[in-house]
């Protein structure tokens, strides 16, 4: 779940899924979600929040990491929005 969206302080919108895309693209390349193993939902949730932005994968390409970094920003307004993407 996108930061915004716990916190509860903006409206679902397109950063969401901005999001949610990023999450995928680390399922994609992990093989599975991050957090799998974790059970605790509200520490999942605890984790999102109190977590600075992405952590760089060592396996990964640097440009799969700066990436995944740009859409896993935490920060709405700097965070790229679907065009950027494209």
């Amino acid at each position: 779940m996108a930061p915004e969206l716990i916190k509860g302080v903006e409206p679902y919108d397109m950063s969401v899924d901005v999001w949610s895309f990023g999450i995928f693209v680390m399922e994609l390349a992990n093989g599975k979600p991050p957090n799998l193993d974790n059970k605790d939902q509200k520490a999942v949730l605890m984790k999102i929040l109190t977590t600075e932005n992405f952590p760089i994968q060592p396996k990964w390409s640097p440009g799969l990491n700066d990436f995944v970094k740009d859409i896993l920003n935490k920060d709405t307004a700097t965070r790229p929005d679907v065009n950027d993407l494209l």
